[in-house]
């Protein structure tokens, strides 16, 4: 059996690789790995331990993509870096004219209402339904755990430091955070049923955290645990905290502390029931 991971060297990919290679190590499961960089100090050591073909390239090259769809031939594709580049997966195994089974890292922000938000994670998922490929996509809520997720660890620097944080809306807004290692272990329980079965029971699976916080409760919590307990929050409105994201973004551009699109999702609580369909 052979399985092309994508992102194996990030967040959730370099957990999944230690599962993956404390059960099939000594099996007949073939792994190939995805990844963006040469360099190997950029390779985790779990992803490179499993590893036994790396192909060199970027998600955003359909090229690069095809190239290893067509070298390794995978049986599985478990695409963990960005959702957005689903569809450059999709066209890969069209134009290499191979079909597998898909394991796809989602996300909920195809939930949003603001079309800018949902629009590019709406547009993967109708691809998938559309395939014609035995597929699973799972959605995650927001991801914390690490110095790498890209949503509490910033939250967490800025008040350590003791530094002031806008807080729109009062941070009202709900949020069900999920710890990474949670997001590695189910997508290691979907392979480990994928090999016995070889399809997947369940094409969409949402995946929030068990507790319901607001953001004000999310960074309470962060400065109680955090060299420095006292929260100083600075009150603002949405419509003000999304003029001030916008004018961020234009000037620092991918540097930017938080784009617009997470303000404009701030309007909405983020809370989903854990379920597969």
């Amino acid at each position: 059996m052979h399985v092309l991971f994508t992102g194996l060297n990030g967040l959730i990919g370099s957990y999944l690789a230690r599962l993956v290679g404390h059960k099939y190590f000594s099996s007949e499961l073939k792994v190939s790995s995805f990844v963006r960089s040469s360099s190997y100090s950029n390779h985790t050591i779990s992803s490179r331990s499993i590893s036994d073909d790396v192909y060199f390239g970027s998600c955003a090259s359909i090229h690069e993509l095809s190239f290893a769809v067509s070298r390794s031939k995978p049986d599985l594709i478990v695409h963990i870096a960005q959702h957005r580049y689903t569809p450059n997966i999709i066209k890969a195994l069209s134009s290499s004219g191979h079909n597998c089974s898909l394991l796809v890292v989602g996300t909920t922000g195809v939930f949003s209402k603001f079309s800018s938000c949902s629009s590019p994670y709406l547009h993967g998922e109708q691809l998938l339904l559309e395939s014609g490929l035995d597929f699973c996509l799972i959605r995650p809520s927001m991801i914390y755990g690490s110095r790498l997720d890209k949503n509490i660890h910033k939250l967490y620097e800025r008040i350590a430091a003791g530094k002031f944080l806008l807080l729109p809306n009062n941070g009202s807004s709900k949020f069900q955070p999920v710890f990474y290692k949670d997001i590695s272990f189910a997508l290691f329980s979907l392979i480990d049923r994928w090999m016995y079965d070889r399809f997947f029971a369940h094409r969409f699976i949402n995946l929030p955290g068990p507790d319901t916080l607001s953001l004000r409760e999310i960074c309470t919590l962060i400065a109680l645990y955090s060299a420095n307990p006292s929260l100083r929050t600075i009150p603002l409105s949405l419509d003000l905290a999304h003029l001030a994201a916008k004018f961020s973004f234009a000037v620092l551009r991918e540097k930017s502390p938080i784009l617009p699109e997470q303000i404009l999702r701030l309007r909405e609580d983020k809370v989903f029931h854990l379920i597969g369909i």
